[in-house]
């Protein structure tokens, strides 16, 4: 007689909640999955716009630099035609304008003799009462200081003002120093380029019989006779032009 088999009888409602918890584990491991899959689908995207954003800068420096490089052909194919000297003028005007700029608040004081442990700015109080100007304070000026000389020579002081009407007022008074017949004069501390200039135009006005040559407010003038109009020298092609 074959024996019996065994079976195991499951109650349909275990069954049922069986199946119902490996649902919803699947359910949760696959929406892992595909919030996993957004999270790369998301990182890809940020890593090629960053990419994006770095090819639009490469090619935007590029292209900048295409125009820096187009420039200078440009200023050398000027130069080579022979109109760099042009370019290089205006450069070195340039050049000089902006430190003339850095200038114009100083003045120069030459003829002031030089002694130990000295005081300059009572020394340049001196000069004050001589132009019949105020007295400086130390709030009038940012540094008072001996310019370099020569060993057998005076060095010159250099005053630099807080204020352009207060220097002024200065240089339009130094006539005076003048009429004293004081062996202390007041002038502008030019430029390299402009002291050139000025020398320059001082001993073609000699040759040409020009009674005049000065500089004021950093530009250099002549003036042939008493009367006339004075002319600005702004370079040595003036002085042509002028002739």
């Amino acid at each position: 007689m074959p024996k019996a088999m065994a079976v195991s009888v499951v109650p349909r409602s275990e069954t049922k909640n069986t199946v119902s918890y490996d649902s919803v584990t699947a359910i949760a491991a696959l929406t892992e999955k595909v919030k996993s899959l957004s999270e790369t689908v998301t990182a890809i995207e940020s890593s090629m716009q960053l990419l994006s954003n770095k090819y639009d800068t490469v090619i935007t420096d590029m292209t900048n630099q295409q125009k820096q490089m187009a420039d200078i052909r440009r200023r050398v194919e000027r130069m080579e035609t022979g109109q760099g000297n042009v370019e290089i003028n205006n450069l070195k005007k340039d050049m000089n304008e902006l430190e003339w700029h850095n200038r114009k608040l100083n003045l120069e004081l030459h003829g002031i003799q030089k002694t130990e442990h000295e005081n300059l700015l009572e020394k340049v109080n001196a000069v004050a009462a001589s132009l019949k100007v105020p007295e400086l304070t130390e709030s009038d000026v940012t540094a008072v200081h001996r310019l370099p000389s020569k060993p057998d020579k005076t060095p010159g002081i250099i005053v630099r003002f807080t204020r352009q009407t207060v220097r002024d007022n200065w240089l339009q008074n130094k006539k005076k120093l003048v009429e004293a017949k004081s062996d202390v004069f007041i002038q502008e501390n030019l430029t390299k380029q402009t002291r050139t200039l000025l020398w320059e135009t001082k001993k073609w006005a000699v040759e040409k019989g020009f009674r005049f040559a000065w500089h004021s407010y950093g530009k250099v003038l002549v003036r042939r006779c008493e009367g006339e109009r004075a002319v600005v020298v702004r370079s040595r092609n003036d002085l042509s032009a002028i002739a």
